[in-house]
């Protein structure tokens, strides 16, 4: 998946993979490339990357499982 919108300091990426809805500062994103993806179950590997060298970002992220 490749959300093609900039992200600025404190931004907040939010990936509902339930709906497949993505939203930047609880704004909804349409540009994106690829599918929404679902966490597995243990240990993810999510994986960042960027066009800017002289940046080196601090990501937090927070997973919150649903049940049915």
């Amino acid at each position: 998946m490749i959300i093609n919108e900039s992200l600025a300091p404190d931004d907040v990426l939010e990936i509902n993979s339930e709906t497949g809805i993505v939203k930047i500062n609880g704004e909804e994103v349409y540009d994106i490339t690829g599918e929404v993806f679902n966490l597995p179950a243990g240990f993810a590997t999510i994986e960042y990357s960027d066009e800017e060298d002289a940046r080196d970002p601090s990501i937090e992220i927070e997973f919150t499982e649903r049940y049915v």
